[in-house]
């Protein structure tokens, strides 16, 4: 199914920019398959329409519906239309356009109101000249319903006028009509009142058109919906991108807990999953850290932020799981590589300790630092993981060996004599 996002921008009437994006489904593996969002063939249209305030849905409905006949293409359904925030109209523009403009939240002219580029339509900024200005009352006058007072409230309570900063005030608007002016009561600490009154400033309206299952020539449709000899309210500024793939993505993935980390003998055998739904190559354990070592290695590493950058740095002080390793005392911190294991499930390590007394001092508590690497014989970088206690997303976790006093308590003297 492939799928085309069409923006559109009105001057006099309605306003379009058609921006074209086919859903292409790459070569993937057996095992992860990409999965596409509709029946085999479908194409989705996806137009945004910036239209001026006094055009409403069913106007644009009817320009779309117009141009779906004459072009005779057909859909399934009606065009499917939602209103939604200008930031969002000027997001995806500049975002799939070079030469797109933002543009401005409110009348460029008109340097009290600003609409709060949220989710919600009806939430505004009230600013005033001054953060020692205190708003006392605020008055609107909408289009269809007259007059409405408003009283300010603190931050934590409940009402359509909330202070967010001293000096600045959230305004959330009658639903489903226009305001056209505001009165304001305005005291300055120290100061006598004054009132202030204007324009409430007009925005454009934004919509996303879906059409469902676009059957036809999709350039006659875009050229006769711009004619205003074949429809009413024609659109205008039409730009129809190319080139542009929309993919849909969930990115996530979870470090798994220890399995069952264990000592046998004098050696600390460690055993530790792969990353969830991640090609994990091999885990990389820095061993042994104490509390202090741990928590300034780790405000080190995630000052970085190139998963190619963890893996080199990592390297540059490992050891491979061909190499024994002996862990006593005096034994620096290195990367140890833990290997697959035979049975497939997670990776290991067996790192053989000495001088149990003296590791007891040194680290009465020990930590360690895991790295999760992905290497496809070309690139080698640090996968991304959820750590499993804080629930932060990076590529590095801590960990402390909650075993480890009790087993190298009970091992003290257990060491052949030389």
């Amino acid at each position: 199914m492939s799928r085309c996002l069409v923006a559109a921008r009105h001057g006099a009437g309605l306003a379009a920019l058609i921006l074209l994006a086919g859903a292409v489904i790459a070569q993937q593996p057996e095992s992860t398959p990409v999965i596409p969002l509709g029946r085999p063939g479908e194409k989705t249209l996806y137009i945004m329409v910036r239209a001026g305030a006094h055009l409403s849905a069913e106007q644009l409905k009817n320009t779309l519906t117009q141009g779906l006949n004459i072009s005779q293409a057909t859909i399934d359904g009606k065009p499917e239309i939602r209103q939604v925030s200008p930031f969002i109209f000027d997001e995806l523009e500049a975002l799939t356009s070079r030469t797109a403009k933002a543009v401005e939240g409110a009348n460029a002219e008109h340097s009290v109101i600003r609409r709060l580029p949220v989710r919600d339509q009806g939430m505004w900024a009230f600013h005033l000249q001054s953060q020692s200005h205190v708003l006392k009352k605020l008055t609107i006058t909408y289009r269809n319903a007259g007059k409405k007072e408003y009283v300010p409230v603190g931050p934590q309570e409940k009402g359509d006028v909330k202070l967010i900063v001293p000096g600045s005030y959230a305004v959330k608007l009658e639903a489903n009509d226009d305001p056209v002016a505001y009165e304001a009561e305005v005291v300055e600490l120290g100061g006598d009142p004054q009132k202030l009154e204007g324009k409430w400033p007009a925005l454009d309206r934004c919509y996303v058109v879906t059409m469902h299952n676009f059957r036809g020539d999709q350039n006659r449709l875009f050229t006769i919906i711009q004619d205003p000899r074949q429809v009413a309210n024609p659109l205008d500024s039409v730009r129809l991108g190319s080139d542009l793939v929309f993919v849909f993505a969930n990115m996530d993935s979870n470090a798994a807990s220890v399995e069952g980390d264990h000592f046998s003998g004098n050696s600390l055998v460690v055993n530790v999953s792969g990353a969830l739904n991640r090609n994990t190559a091999r885990v990389w354990m820095l061993f042994p850290l104490t509390k202090q070592q741990a928590e300034d290695k780790l405000k080190e590493l995630r000052a970085i932020k190139d998963e190619l950058k963890i893996s080199q740095v990592v390297r540059e002080n490992a050891i491979h799981s061909g190499t024994e390793h002996v862990v006593g005392p005096e034994t620096p911190a290195r990367w140890l590589e833990l290997s697959e294991h035979v049975t497939g499930r997670g990776f290991r390590r067996v790192i053989p300790l000495r001088d149990f007394k003296g590791l007891l001092e040194k680290y009465p508590a020990a930590y360690r630092l895991l790295v999760w690497e992905f290497d496809n014989g070309v690139t080698r970088a640090a996968i991304q993981v959820v750590h499993p206690d804080s629930k932060e997303r990076g590529y590095v976790v801590d960990q402390i060996l909650k075993e480890w006093p009790t087993a190298i308590k009970e091992r003290i003297g257990s060491e052949p004599k030389k």
